[in-house]
């Protein structure tokens, strides 16, 4: 049900347990202005969801997609990090 859902959302790839993981940064190694790609887990509840990782956590605003999130996913999110 769920990986039905979140592919009527507009996620790219619903695989469950995805083989490759794009991520180009961790929470740790974020600076203003840089384009990355986080992984981790969704640790808070729209309309600002918590992404933590082995680093820490960090606020992120999903721009469309993000109806189908839930606390506790695994998620890849790219996007540039405005630090506010």
């Amino acid at each position: 049900m769920r990986r039905r859902s979140t592919r009527a959302a507009g996620v790219r790839d619903s695989r469950p347990y995805p083989s490759r993981c794009g991520r180009t940064a961790r929470v740790s190694e974020l600076r203003d202005g840089d384009r990355v790609t986080l992984a981790g887990r969704v640790q808070g509840c729209a309309p600002h969801w918590l992404l933590s990782d082995e680093t820490g956590d960090v606020e992120v605003r999903p721009a469309d997609g993000s109806e189908g999130l839930h606390a506790g996913d695994i998620v890849e999110m790219e996007g540039v990090w405005n630090a506010a």
